[in-house]
């Protein structure tokens, strides 16, 4: 059974584990359709959260060495396969991916990146349920945009990278941007035409004088903020949540709990879903 949450993310009653692969291509290819998808109640291991996510698309992977050093991967979770521990320090004794109990601010994955994985999954582990994360439907965002508006960002660009305090402190970061990666504001994901705009990782636009960029980031990130492009997804241990990081970016808002609350994350790919 298939749920809208919303009016654009989805929501399924189905156990993945064990799915047959073109059973899961079938419901993952709806990632087209709704941007966001969440499954309930989820018995997954490491291994199973693995196969499911090959399935869709090509899982990024880190050097094994540098990502137990930098997120405290090994036994547990399979940081050099391409999964990600998020929180849950206390528990482990290991520092892990954006643990702080702050809002981890609005972002997307990897921005400057050339080779970035479109989409986002993540396991609700353990010690959940309270917190909040929350995304932003920027496709509807810009369908309401003036007409003249729309024309004027066809053809734009901009340079991304990241500096601490804009949406997260982490140390495991360093501060950057990329000038030899440009970022074209207008995309195409499915069916839906949107903004590319993780506007706490947006630094320059090209070509533009820096008072008039910074004027028309302002001016889209004061469009977008608006409770009527937003989903909220209340978490719950053993949910499973997969979201596409091209029309829409995401938050994680304050958790007092974080030492006690593990997400597993993981990118990857949607190339077989093509």
């Amino acid at each position: 059974m298939k749920l809208l949450c919303d009016g654009w993310c989805a929501e399924y009653d189905v156990k993945l584990k064990g799915m047959p692969e073109d059973e899961l291509k079938d419901i993952f290819k709806d990632i087209y359709k709704y941007l966001v998808l969440n499954f309930r109640k989820q018995d997954l291991d490491e291994k199973e959260l693995l196969r499911i996510s090959e399935v869709v698309g090509t899982v990024q992977k880190q050097d094994v060495k540098d990502a137990k050093r930098q997120h405290g991967g090994s036994g547990d979770v399979w940081a050099g396969e391409g999964i990600l521990r998020v929180g849950g320090d206390e528990i482990t004794g290991k520092p892990s991916l954006f643990a702080h109990k702050h809002d981890l601010d609005w972002h997307a994955n990897q921005p400057s990146n050339p080779k970035r994985k479109e989409l986002i999954w993540l396991y609700a582990y353990t010690g959940t349920k309270g917190s909040r994360t929350s995304w932003l439907n920027n496709a509807w965002a810009y369908e309401d945009l003036p007409a003249d508006m729309k024309v004027k960002l066809e053809d734009i660009y901009v340079y991304c990278g990241y500096k601490a305090g804009r949406y997260s402190d982490t140390p495991l970061f360093k501060d950057h941007i990329d000038r030899e990666n440009k970022v074209k504001l207008i995309r195409n994901f499915g069916k839906h035409k949107g903004i590319f705009f993780p506007f706490f990782q947006i630094f320059e636009v090209i070509d533009m004088p820096e008072n008039e960029g910074q004027d028309l980031i302002k001016y889209l990130q004061d469009h977008i903020l608006n409770e009527k492009y937003m989903y909220h997804h209340d978490w719950e241990d053993t949910d499973l949540n997969i979201a596409e990081q091209v029309v829409t970016i995401h938050k994680r808002w304050y958790f007092e709990q974080m030492g006690k609350r593990i997400l597993w994350r993981v990118a990857s790919g949607h190339e077989n879903l093509q």
